[in-house]
């Protein structure tokens, strides 16, 4: 599942685009302690956030 290959990867953070929202994933990112944002990453780039 995809769920849980992004949690085995320990991610510094993880941001949901637009449209890719799942409250699951949001959970399971919570509760191990990972952050996440719904935010665009095109954005981000452009204006120095990632």
């Amino acid at each position: 599942q995809l769920q849980d290959a992004i949690l085995a990867l320990r991610p510094g953070r993880v941001i949901l685009n637009p449209g890719t929202e799942s409250a699951a994933l949001e959970q399971a990112l919570t509760e191990a302690g990972i952050p996440w944002a719904h935010a665009c990453t095109l954005v981000m780039l452009r204006t120095g956030q990632f």
